[in-house]
């Protein structure tokens, strides 16, 4: 891989691990079916979504469902009210003639199909700035009900990477002796990959992506976030585009 692209490739296959990350912090707590208690963390700045955090991890991650009861509200106020005092953001879109839709289509596929999945890194430093304009694009993503359960985590401290890499080996070790079965160990074997993560501590940063189970409302009351584990997707996904974009 050329080496103009290998300092923010970091980030791509970086932010693909933060669901074994999630995996990891919830399988440490024992019973994975009840919610895990509130886990705080210093997180560089995003767009749009508040500081509260949590990880769970739910038995179905498509029920329509919510993961625990929503408490009862006694002052219930009308949908339509709630509905008016929401902000809005304007929509800035430019129609296209298309020829220029179809030569941007076409000039964003080349680029994204230049991505290449990664697990040797180059130490290079890369610029900080970079990284949260990164993480600035996931926080753009669509996410259900438009609730945002995310957060993103910027780890560049060689003693947090180094702990980040026991945690994720330590599972990963559990993985491959008898969690995932043969049939999953005999898949990756193809690749050539074990246990071992030493990219973890090589990589400039990590990009580390929590759930959000629930948020605050603004009157304090307890706000319920709808498919969080599902919104993590479209997030990560941009993070890797993001990520590739600047090389």
């Amino acid at each position: 891989m050329e080496d103009v692209s290998v300092g923010f490739v970091v980030r791509i296959v970086l932010s693909l691990i933060a669901a074994g990350i999630l995996y990891i912090l919830l399988s440490r707590r024992g019973d994975p079916s009840r919610p895990a208690k509130q886990t705080k963390a210093k997180v560089s700045k995003k767009s749009r979504s508040p500081a509260s955090k949590s990880v769970h991890d739910s038995e179905s991650e498509f029920s329509d469902e919510p993961d625990h009861p929503l408490q009862e509200s006694d002052d219930e106020e009308d949908p339509g009210a709630a509905l008016e005092r929401l902000p809005r953001v304007k929509l800035d879109h430019q129609p296209m003639e298309a020829e220029q839709m179809c030569r941007k289509a076409r000039e964003f596929y080349e680029l994204m199909n230049k991505r290449r999945t990664v697990r040797t890194f180059s130490t290079r430093p890369v610029p900080l700035e970079a990284v949260e304009n990164i993480v600035r694009v996931a926080g753009t993503s669509p996410s259900g009900a438009h609730t945002e359960p995310w957060t993103y985590v910027v780890v560049g401290d060689p003693v947090m990477k180094g702990q980040v890499r026991q945690i994720i080996e330590r599972e990963e070790e559990v993985n491959y002796d008898r969690r995932m079965g043969s049939a999953w160990v005999k898949d990756v074997a193809l690749l050539g990959t074990d246990f071992s993560k030493p990219y973890l501590e090589e990589a400039p940063y990590l990009i580390i992506a929590f759930e959000q189970t629930s948020g605050v409302r603004p009157d304090g009351k307890k706000q319920h976030h709808y498919y969080s584990r599902l919104s993590l997707t479209p997030g990560t996904d941009s993070t890797v585009r993001a990520a590739w974009f600047p090389t």
